[in-house]
Order: structure tokens, then sequence, then C-alpha cells
């Protein structure tokens, strides 16, 4: 699930199991969508939170973002003589506008808990935004706009969204890491384990199916590559990695978990 409560206040943001690895720390080796494969490992995602109560982890790394300054003036304009007095009268407002892709199966539930997100009632001081990579510090906002497409010819279960929040405040520096995000990650399923097998049949063709069969979410499929076994079979056939949740195995090859 990404919508999910976990215990935390201003001072101490969530913090996830790469803060316990902290072997990486240098961003430029981090692919984006290196969470796919290694979740939760020296891997930070942005969140956005309600203090004390639920936050939305994005399933990715951030993907595409903006950040937008507007400061409110005052013109005065004179006859005549071309002359032009500008007041400031609001320094700057700071708009972040977050957008990407929900992919495959998932989608529609990652969806769903923004939306959660973007309802939940705003605290005094605002919700907690964490963009690990981009700005240091804890981010308080106030949800402004969200929208979600399909488009009719797109044949995926891919959604994309736009999500845009206004910066009421700055909170602590933040690390970079983010939420525990359970039941899901290869802590579960070292490599080089796995001893009980499962053939695949026309119900259960993939590697999410399986994990769907087997551990009643699609989502542990990474449980599943992480088996030695499992991932030679993949590498012996020149699959890609990020191929490998959705590619169609033969009926009757063997899985191991």
């Amino acid at each position: 699930m990404a919508h999910i409560p976990y215990p935390h206040n201003h001072e101490r943001p969530p913090n996830s199991p790469a803060l316990r690895h902290g072997s990486n720390t240098d961003l430029s080796l981090t692919d984006t969508a290196r969470y796919i494969l290694d979740p939760d490992d020296d891997f930070a995602r942005p969140y956005i939170a309600v203090p004390g109560g639920r936050a939305f982890i994005w399933p990715l790394g951030t993907q595409g973002f903006r950040l937008e300054d507007a400061a409110e003036i005052g013109r005065h304009k004179y006859l005549g003589e071309i002359e032009l007095d500008v007041d400031v009268t609001h320094k700057a407002e700071t708009t972040i506008v977050l957008s990407g892709v929900f992919p495959g199966w998932t989608s529609v539930e990652n969806m769903k808990a923004l939306r959660a997100i973007f309802y939940a009632d705003t605290p005094e001081r605002g919700k907690i935004l964490h963009l690990p990579g981009i700005l240091p510090n804890l981010q308080y906002v106030v949800a402004e706009r969200e929208s979600f497409s399909h488009a009719q010819d797109e044949r995926t279960m891919d959604i994309e969204y736009e999500f845009s929040v206004v910066k009421v405040g700055t909170g602590s520096r933040a690390p970079n890491v983010g939420p525990v995000q359970p039941d899901q990650g290869r802590k579960n399923a070292p490599r080089g384990r796995g001893t009980r097998q499962f053939r695949a049949n026309s119900k259960a063709n993939t590697l999410r199916k399986i994990a769907y069969a087997v551990f009643r979410n699609g989502a542990r499929w990474t449980e599943l590559y992480a088996v030695k076994k499992n991932a030679q079979w993949f590498d012996k056939r020149n699959i890609a990695s990020h191929k490998a949740p959705d590619y169609r195995l033969p009926l009757g090859t063997v899985i191991y978990y």
C-alpha cells in the first residue's frame, strides 16, 4: 500500500531502511527507477504527509517537477511622459508541481491514495512534502491542484498525474531517505533462497501475477526476482530487469519462492 499511517512529527521525519544501510550518498549514482529493483535500499523516494497521520509515498523517485516563484507587485503608470512605479506587495509565492506516471497494476491504488492526501484536512502549519535530492529541507505545503489521465488509445494500465502544492513554510533539513514501504523489498528474500516452487500457468504467467498468487501481493515480485535461480533464468535469456515483472513466462516455467 502506498497510503499508510506512520508516526512522525515536524521535528522527526520518518526514516526508511536506507538510513540503516547508508552506503550510497552520491545521488549521481542513483537511477531514477532504481526502486523497482532495490526498494528502500539506499534509495530515497518523495512523499507528502499529514503530520502525525497518513502519508503518500511515490512509487518511483521524483519524475517531472517544476518550481515556480511569483511575486505580487503593484504597477503605477502615469500619463504623459513614460513613467512606471512598481511596488512589491508580496515577495514570493512558491508553487511546486510534480508530474509523472503511476505504472502498472498499482496505478489506480496510487491515484486513490494521492487523492486521499489531497482531500485530507490541512493542519495550520501545512502538510509535509519531502523531495530528496531536490530540496534539502522539508517543505510545509497546501495542496492546490491535482489531475489524472489515461489516454483513450493507451493499452497499458499506466496513469499520468500532475500534482501541485503551494509552499507555506520550510522545515528542518531532512535526510535523503523516505518512509518505509511495507511488504516490499529484497530484505525479506535474500538471493539464494527459495525452496518452494510454482509453475507458470495460463492465469499466473508473470512474476507479478505469481507474486499475487503466492503472496497475495503483486508488488512482491521483487522477492521472486531476488531468488538466484529465478534471476539466472532471466539473465540467460537476456531479459532486461525492468521488463522482468511483466514478462510472459512459458507455461510450466518453474519459479522458486
